[in-house]
């Protein structure tokens, strides 16, 4: 009975989540598109409260799905999907913290220079914008895609 509750928590955290990870993309996408200063570093930190939504909802999401799979009696560490889910959840948690908030930061700290300029500058736009940073963005995509796979089919 108790893993249901855990299950309902899992799957509101997960929906936090998603919730952050839509407010991060959607902040990014319109700060590119931008070049009045203030609303771009307005778009900066819906970005940063995004990303801290999507931490805060894949840490939960994570222990809540262990706990929930313990209380079901699986082997947490022989059950393939599982131990797939774990790398995952890793990776997602691992790369954001070394791409997206480092080049957000770095462009914040330009906001001096762009206010006095009175345009976004272009380093700005292609630190949120550029070619590593969408990159990195298909791979986080693909990371969410596999592990909804893994938690939904359960593969192996």
């Amino acid at each position: 009975m108790a893993w249901e509750y855990l299950k309902f928590f899992h799957l509101c955290f997960a929906f936090i989540m998603m919730g952050g990870i839509f407010l991060s993309q959607y902040a990014i996408v319109y700060a590119r598109k931008t070049t009045e200063p203030g609303i771009f570093a307005t778009y900066l930190k819906m970005s940063a409260v995004g990303g801290k939504m999507s931490m805060i909802g894949l840490v939960s999401v994570s222990l809540l799905g262990v706990l929930t799979a313990w209380q079901q009696d699986l082997d947490l560490t022989a059950t393939g999907w599982l131990n797939a889910a774990y790398g995952t959840a890793i990776l997602a948690l691992i790369i954001p913290f070394f791409t997206f908030a480092r080049w957000e930061k770095q462009a914040a700290q330009l906001m001096p220079d762009a206010l006095t300029q009175g345009q976004v500058l272009p380093e700005q736009h292609r630190l949120v914008g550029g070619p590593q940073y969408r990159g990195i963005n298909i791979v986080m995509t693909i990371l969410i895609v596999w592990m909804l796979v893994l938690m939904v089919f359960k593969p192996f």
